[in-house]
């Protein structure tokens, strides 16, 4: 979700797994596929007399690949990035805390108006620095970025091995620990660590790049139609997995990239209109739950057709996303004057 990294050196784009132009449009599909997976994935938090289809659900379900493709892309970036000292990665933590902080001052108090969320100061200090997200369950995901933001200097010293290994065994013991101890009273302070695999192949294979894609090319080259069947039986086994078992999801993500990369290059105008979702996505993730969950669900889900209010939210999230944009500009430019 990190929309300031430097992210691709594109001398030759043709060489390259993502272009900066693919990756900004992936994650504009990244950022569509959430919304979709926060209003239909979870029959629970419908409103009283909503109800949809299983098929719904289940696409519901698999969406929930959108946070390894979020974190992918970001170890892939930061490969290619001309920053990478301890201190440009603090310089981006600060800059992710302004954006945060943006959203927190506004729709954390009209919560509070709005008597969806209880203010206490210790809850207040831990959710302003994103430590716990009581606030608002789909914040989660900002004390893993935090912390994968603070460790990164550390991945471009270690071996691409160390790296692989290391991060498999985190996420393997993740996996168990959290679902075993996540309800106790100190676990807030340690993130789900299941995702960190998604991030760092991410980073190993934009290390590694040209001697995948030259694997890729000649294996293509080669054997034309197994690789057809291949890509054909990955791309079912991904999807089906995945809607059954959701972290599998984390350890497929290269060939889902790969499908949505592809997809993306299909698109044709509907290409422009991911590139501006993903320009945004950070502003349309931190806001749009606060819609259909807390402050105008009945009004979300009025529609009651799901691609009606799938758009809906993305219209409503995607205009605040562009209103929350000027006025960070507009304080920004203060700061500096």
């Amino acid at each position: 979700m990190d929309r300031y990294s430097e992210m691709f050196l594109n001398t030759k784009e043709d060489r390259l797994l993502l272009t900066r132009d693919q990756s900004l449009g992936l994650k504009g599909i990244a950022i569509m596929m959430m919304l979709f997976h926060h209003l239909f994935a979870f029959p629970d938090r419908y409103p009283i007399g909503y109800e949809f289809s299983q098929l719904t659900q289940m696409i519901a379900v698999f969406c929930k690949v959108c946070v390894p493709i979020f974190l992918f892309i970001s170890g892939y970036g930061f490969v290619k990035s001309k920053r990478k000292s301890f201190r440009d990665f603090i310089t981006r933590i600060l800059e992710f805390y302004l954006h945060y902080w943006l959203v927190f001052i506004i729709f954390v108090p009209l919560s509070v108006l709005n008597r969806t969320v209880i203010v206490t100061p210790h809850t207040l200090i831990l959710n302003l620095l994103g430590i716990k997200t009581t606030y608002l369950g789909e914040w989660w995901f900002i004390t893993l970025y935090l912390l994968l933001l603070l460790i990164t200097p550390l991945f471009y010293k270690i071996s691409s091995k160390m790296l692989l290994l290391t991060s498999l065994f985190i996420s393997i013991a993740s996996f168990f620990t959290y679902r075993t101890f996540s309800s106790s009273d100190w676990y807030y302070l340690v993130p789900d660590l299941v995702p960190i695999i998604a991030y760092s192949l991410g980073f190993l294979i934009g290390r590694h790049e040209m001697q995948i894609i030259d694997l890729l090319m000649s294996f293509k080259t080669n054997h034309k139609y197994l690789y057809v069947w291949l890509s054909t039986i990955l791309t079912l086994s991904t999807v089906i997995t995945g809607i059954k078992f959701s972290a599998t999801l984390y350890l497929t993500i290269p060939i889902t990239i790969l499908i949505l990369r592809n997809l993306y290059d299909i698109l044709g105008m509907f290409r422009n209109a991911a590139k501006e979702f993903g320009n945004y996505s950070i502003y349309i993730w931190l806001t749009h739950s606060f819609y259909c969950y807390k402050f105008i669900p009945g009004i979300v889900y009025g529609f009651k057709n799901p691609i009606l209010i799938f758009v809906w939210l993305l219209a409503l999230s995607y205009l605040t996303a562009l209103i929350l944009d000027c006025i960070y500009k507009f304080i920004s430019k203060q700061v500096v004057m």
